[in-house]
């Protein structure tokens, strides 16, 4: 970003990082998500940076949750019984500090809010390494071994400590930031957003892998979105959506031809969805992080695409960065021709030439 200073864009900003550096850096930025967390994240992010956050206040009110009673079938579905009264708590702590407007959520305690969402996901029977909900064995031999031993509230206060020193840390040891102006949207269909930066810098999903919506499925109904709400957002994912295009470039239609026929429909939304999402943004320079990703064992090289189609538009590759991923957590047993993952992603910067 130093080495391209300028307005940045970000149309798929995820948990915002892309805008939590621009402000650090001191460049004004843009950012949209369908994600309704979006907003939280950034601001929370900000306010770590500019020391703003009144650690002792949240670690009070966290530490003083109070069991108490709720009832939602998603929480019968993934708590344990014998922790269901402290997650009540902590949805009572949560809807207290944020205000919902359909899939609109906003707060001005964000980092209360984000850290009651943690703590009640940890108290569940979801895995711990992964941000998708997801039972596994290890999780639910750990929680009953704690709730056996009756030591569910220590285990609570142990990660609340956690965090909180954590807290602590960063605001002891983050330099300050610049400051800029940061405009972020959650709740946003990406394919609608109309807008234009110097820089559009971006990291697009990976085709099947673009599920945010989904994996914050039940932090979203802690936080007040209906469950309505969740599944309309849930059908705007890419590539979940039908979209239709009438490119043809070469790179395109030569791999659209090695997936299998069932796929294609997938294969198709996807990068239909984001030659519309790009046709609607505007800007001089292009720098698009995202790598060779696999369709039923056919490895899709999603940058070279994109290049193709930026060169339509009359755009040059000027960098490229390649990133080797030497660690990942994937699930054994899957089933899943690319056993190993993505193995490496590509930072992709072009500029126009008009």
């Amino acid at each position: 970003m130093k080495n391209y200073p300028g307005s940045y864009l970000d149309p798929f900003a995820g948990s915002g990082t892309v805008l939590v550096h621009a402000y650090y850096l001191g460049f004004e930025a843009k950012g949209y998500d369908l994600l309704p967390i979006l907003p939280l994240m950034v601001k929370s992010k900000i306010e770590i940076l500019e020391k703003s956050i009144d650690v002792n206040g949240i670690e009070e009110k966290l530490k003083g949750a109070k069991g108490g009673e709720c009832s939602y079938p998603w929480l019968e579905e993934w708590w344990p019984k014998e922790a269901k009264s402290l997650a009540c708590g902590l949805m009572e702590v949560i809807r207290e500090n944020v205000r919902v407007r359909g899939c609109r959520v906003e707060s001005d305690n964000p980092t209360l809010v984000l850290l009651a969402l943690n703590l009640a996901r940890r108290l569940s029977w979801a895995d711990d390494s992964v941000y998708k909900w997801f039972r596994s064995k290890v999780k639910r031999k750990k929680m009953e071994e704690i709730i056996a031993k009756g030591k569910l509230k220590q285990y609570y206060l142990s990660l609340l400590e956690r965090k909180v020193k954590t807290l602590k840390y960063l605001l002891q040891t983050l330099p300050r930031p610049k400051g800029s102006e940061v405009v972020v949207s959650g709740c946003k269909d990406v394919l609608e957003v109309r807008d234009e930066g110097d820089v559009i810098l971006t990291s697009p999903p990976y085709l099947q892998a673009h599920e945010y919506v989904r994996s914050f499925k039940y932090e979203l109904l802690m936080l007040g979105v209906s469950l309505e709400t969740v599944r309309v957002l849930s059908k705007l994912e890419i590539p979940y959506r039908e979209v239709r295009c009438n490119y043809e470039g070469r790179l395109y239609l030569e791999y659209m031809s090695k997936v299998v026929p069932r796929l294609r429909l997938i294969y198709r939304n996807y990068f239909c969805s984001l030659f519309k999402a790009f046709e609607n943004l505007k800007a001089e320079t292009v720098a698009l992080f995202t790598g060779p990703a696999s369709l039923n064992g056919v490895n899709i090289p999603i940058h070279e695409i994109m290049k193709e189609y930026f060169e339509e538009k009359r755009f040059k590759e000027v960098e490229r960065k390649e990133d080797l991923i030497k660690r990942r957590r994937l699930f054994k047993g899957r089933n899943n021709k690319n056993r190993n993952g993505i193995e490496k992603e590509v930072l992709l910067i072009l500029k126009t030439s008009q």
